[in-house]
């Protein structure tokens, strides 16, 4: 008796482990898709300011996009 109430106490433990993990993570990745966006944003406006070098920043910029896009279909399927 003793040894089921310990093992559903730990599997209910872990489980809420992994809720908190999964809410972390998804987290993690929201902030990560933002930070690429906004990179790409910035790396945009530097363009602007460097036409010599504007075709490589707006090349980065697109991998950057791309890769927020990948990432964002990656986390959350239902979305895309």
């Amino acid at each position: 008796m003793a040894v089921s109430i310990a093992l559903g106490y730990h599997v209910g433990v872990s489980r809420d482990r992994g809720e908190m993990m999964d809410d972390a993570v998804l987290r993690a990745v929201d902030n990560t898709i933002r930070f690429l966006r906004m990179s790409a944003i910035e790396l945009r406006r530097l363009a602007e300011r460097a036409p010599d070098i504007a075709g490589e920043l707006h090349h980065i910029a697109d991998q950057l996009d791309a890769d927020a896009n990948d990432l964002e279909r990656a986390a959350n399927p239902r979305r895309s």
